[in-house]
């Protein structure tokens, strides 16, 4: 580790969840809520993860934990809007 870096650490919330806790709480809200999808940027733009929400939520936390929870500028994963996502964000509802 190069001098003067401090070890990467998992902030917690001002409710005592870890990161990761946080993290798979809020994905979990957002992905099995039908409101975004878990993918990457490929030849066609967005292109989502096949599988249920759970696999999804799972396969992004096994990538932020195997680089300790600094993931490169793109890396890891996308989020996109599903059009109920949309509809949430513009204040149209579901």
């Amino acid at each position: 580790m190069a001098a003067g870096l401090d070890p990467p650490r998992k902030p917690t919330s001002q409710y005592g969840e870890d990161q990761r806790d946080l993290t798979e709480r809020l994905l979990g809200h957002l992905v099995r809520g039908g409101l975004t999808q878990v993918g990457d940027l490929g030849e066609t733009g967005f292109e989502a993860w096949p599988g249920d929400a759970d696999s999804a939520i799972r396969r992004v936390l096994e990538s932020l934990d195997a680089v300790a929870w600094q993931p490169a500028a793109g890396g890891g994963c996308w989020l996109a809007n599903t059009a109920a996502g949309d509809r949430e964000v513009s204040g149209t509802g579901q």
